[in-house]
């Protein structure tokens, strides 16, 4: 049936293939949780399970054969019908770095868009921008962009749910562009298929804060709505305090003369109560 392909799941799987794609960001640790969160001191480090989750699936994208792959960059577009676009980890600059900004407190986050058989982008044109699409990103695509490259992308905006947010965010790049070339749709189930990526690189994003980011995609078939998947929502919080510890009073004891000894300090290890509680 139309709509009921490979590749559409859950609450999509009787919606038609033109409009059920969806946002996606890695690295998530916990699929429940949209939260990106660890500690960056003196004291603790606990970035790595997100490098080690990021490490994993990077691992899953093979390098160039020219027998399989075609590039597919800036509006490039290719005869060659019976190969598949490849992308190229390394245009993720420093977001392909080692530890990808984590122990440096500029971490990177990782787009994709969901992959669904058959589905295919209708690009925006120039003239069919919608209202709300975000300035800085049409100054961006006249700058960096040709009259015919320009409606050959989904592109991508990211910004904070709230107003704290979008100052707690501070500046972001993103890495190669803020965009995901037409030409990698539609999926087909081809053997060695590389989703292409966005990367979101933040640059000096507040501490100690948590920081609520939602990206959105933007096409004519992908709609603006985080519950139907056009745009995607995570939190980011970096803590650079430690713990402190707290004292209690000394406490006494009796002994077997009815006489009163210390019992000795009491220490224990406690968060702090507010927005600094890391």
């Amino acid at each position: 049936m139309e709509g009921m392909e490979p590749g559409v799941r859950g609450e999509w799987w009787a919606k038609p293939v033109e409009t059920c794609t969806g946002l996606g960001f890695w690295p998530a640790v916990r699929l429940s949780s949209p939260l990106i969160w660890y500690k960056w001191n003196e004291r603790e480090m606990t970035y790595h399970t997100y490098v080690t989750k990021i490490n994993s699936i990077f691992d899953g994208y093979r390098p160039y054969n020219p027998d399989i792959y075609k590039h597919c960059y800036e509006g490039y577009k290719s005869n060659e019908s019976d190969k598949i676009c490849f992308f190229n980890l390394e245009t993720l600059g420093r977001c392909y770095e080692p530890q990808y900004g984590y122990d440096t407190q500029m971490p990177c986050v990782y787009l994709t868009l969901n992959q669904v058989y058959r589905w295919e982008p209708r690009c925006y044109a120039w003239d069919t921008l919608p209202s709300n699409f975000p300035e800085y990103l049409k100054e961006y695509i006249s700058e960096k962009h040709s009259k015919e490259t320009e409606s050959n992308h989904v592109w991508v905006s990211c910004t904070g749910v709230h107003e704290a947010d979008s100052q707690h965010m501070g500046d972001i790049s993103f890495h190669p562009y803020p965009g995901f070339p037409a030409e990698f749709y539609p999926y087909l189930h081809q053997d060695g298929y590389m989703s292409p990526l966005v990367a979101i690189k933040f640059n000096n994003p507040a501490l100690d804060m948590l920081i609520s980011v939602r990206c959105q995609a933007w096409a004519h078939n992908i709609e603006q709505d985080v519950e139907k998947g056009g745009s995607v929502e995570f939190q980011l919080m970096i803590g650079s305090k430690s713990k402190k510890k707290r004292s209690y009073p000394r406490m006494k004891d009796t002994d077997e003369s009815g006489e009163t000894r210390p019992r000795g300090n009491l220490s224990v290890t406690q968060p702090e109560i507010g927005k600094s509680w890391l």
